[in-house]
């Protein structure tokens, strides 16, 4: 094969490439579109269109950075201290800002402009609290979307996070095993928040430990933004896919290996048929 077959080939891929994905222009990213994505495998086979940008709000450390050995800030944990620079591991009750909304005191936690979705919370048990970051009695996380003044979403930590409140099992749930001390036990959300113009989310009260995964997607995307109406009118959907990633399928179709022999001269070529 010369280089202007090699060059053709190539041109002819990103052409087809290019039209695949303007035909999908109009594809609108909602609620829907996100829960049918978790149990359709063929979304693995592809690269995601639109494209998006994984991303995640954390409260690590902030201290946690590359330092000068010499400076003075790079010394290794010892015991309870929570050491400094590379070892800053006080991944608590961190936040990106503090601010003032209807009255009242609430911790940013998480924030991004433009369209993008929420996809994976995880977050221990607010109902048992450590010493060092105890509760105040009255932790709301409140999620904002495309810039109004009035949550979406407006719940407690550990009601938002690893119950059944809003979605069933296993879209939130908690870990390990049920005689593990609930404090230290993971809770998950994997319930797609997506929004057109922007997100915050907040918690009023003593931020805990917490991760926020979300997507970016670019300029110009399609997003319905996430609403508690259509959460009740996608409980049908909600139900299928709990249902289908906990009772699996058994799999079907062709044989996924073929194999043929042939000896080739120079120039000639083989196949293989698949029905």
């Amino acid at each position: 094969m010369n280089t202007r077959t090699i060059l053709c080939l190539l041109l002819a891929f990103l052409g087809a490439f290019t039209l695949a994905n303007a035909n999908d222009s109009d594809q609108v990213i909602s609620l829907e579109s996100l829960l049918k994505e978790m149990i359709d495998r063929s979304e693995l086979t592809r690269t995601p269109n639109p494209a998006y940008l994984g991303k995640s709000a954390s409260s690590y450390d902030r201290e946690s950075k590359v330092n000068n050995p010499d400076d003075g800030l790079y010394v290794e944990k010892d015991g309870r201290d929570w050491g400094k620079g590379w070892f800053a591991n006080r991944d608590f009750a961190q936040y990106i800002r503090e601010e003032i909304n209807d009255g009242r005191n609430e911790t940013v936690l998480m924030e991004d402009t433009g369209p993008g979705a929420i996809v994976r919370w995880w977050a221990p048990s607010e109902k048992k609290r450590v010493k060092w970051s105890p509760s105040t009695g009255k932790d709301i996380i409140r999620i904002y979307l495309d810039g109004s003044s009035s949550p979406v979403i407006e719940m407690r930590p550990d009601e938002l996070v690893g119950s059944n409140k809003l979605v069933p099992y296993p879209l939130s749930f908690m870990a390990s095993n049920d005689e593990a001390d609930e404090k230290w036990r993971g809770r998950n959300l994997y319930l797609p928040i997506p929004y057109a113009k922007s997100c915050k989310v907040t918690w009023e009260g003593t931020p805990f430990y917490y991760q926020i995964g979300y997507r970016s997607y670019p300029e110009g995307t399609k997003v319905k933004s996430f609403s508690m109406d259509q959460l009740e009118s996608s409980e049908e959907t909600i139900k299928r896919v709990a249902e289908k990633l906990t009772t699996g399928s058994a799999q079907t179709g062709i044989k996924s290996f073929m194999k043929t022999e042939a000896v080739l001269a120079p120039e000639q070529s083989t196949h293989i048929e698949v029905d």
